[in-house]
């Protein structure tokens, strides 16, 4: 007989929303939130939820011996208990949206993510065979690695000497995996396998190029002294 009184009169005395208040907390409710956070909050709830429960047990038999007084008492401890769980509820809500956009903003912060595609394909334009094609084509292994760094630098990984092992690799086409494995990978760092990568791939083809382009290069009419300047130095640079 008291278990129905119980929900009868809990059923009079709420809202339509408030079933959701005796709940306790899943798992997705907590899902961007600290352990200690989750903690303190499960905590407070479940001492919320029973003292709700001991107030609608007191007000029941509050109700059968006819005690409007303690009615009274009980259905305040009630209503304190029910707005106290709302609050603790809302900022339960509030610290996972908190949280979770702090989140997003980190990852943002970090850089751009890599996957495969993302990454540049070593191909020299003097080659007669391209093994990707389609793909941006570079005048010199000095100006794809330049390319190679800044994709890294502007990613998550931010560090080259951290990640060249791991991505240089898949820049290249199968025919360079021997070379990979027994020189490229036994570099002790990035400075190292930088130069082993220019001195296996550079072009003395390239290089006649573009030290021909430094001694014979002219500007056009339709070039600004900053264009012409700025090319004038790539060629230098490419030539090393």
């Amino acid at each position: 007989m008291s278990r129905q009184i119980n929900k009868d009169t809990f059923d009079s005395i709420n809202d339509k929303d408030d079933s959701m208040i005796l709940d306790g907390a899943s798992d997705n409710d907590n899902v961007n939130l600290s352990e200690s956070e989750g903690s303190v909050i499960g905590e407070n709830l479940t001492q919320l939820r029973s003292e709700m429960l001991s107030y609608m047990e007191a007000f029941s038999q509050a109700r059968l011996e006819e005690d409007e007084g303690a009615v009274d008492d009980a259905l305040k401890g009630l209503d304190r208990a029910k707005r106290s769980i709302k609050a603790v509820q809302g900022y339960r809500s509030f610290l996972n949206e908190m949280n979770s956009e702090s989140e997003k903003q980190g990852r943002a912060s970090l850089g751009l993510s890599l996957s495969h595609r993302d990454l540049p394909k070593f191909q020299l334009a003097s080659s007669v065979v391209r093994p990707f094609p389609n793909q941006e084509v570079y005048e010199s292994a000095e100006h794809f690695l330049s390319r190679f760094e800044n994709v890294i630098v502007g990613s998550v990984y931010r560090e080259v000497e951290h990640v060249w092992k791991q991505f240089l690799p898949l820049c290249l086409p199968y025919s360079d995996n021997a070379w990979v494995e027994t020189e490229l990978k036994l570099c002790s760092g990035w400075k190292e396998a930088r130069a082993a990568f220019k001195t296996h791939f550079g072009s003395k083809q390239a290089t006649s190029h573009f030290t021909h382009m430094v001694f014979t290069m002219t500007m056009s009419t339709k070039e600004t002294l900053s264009d012409y300047s700025k090319k004038y130095l790539k060629a230098v640079l490419q030539v090393g």
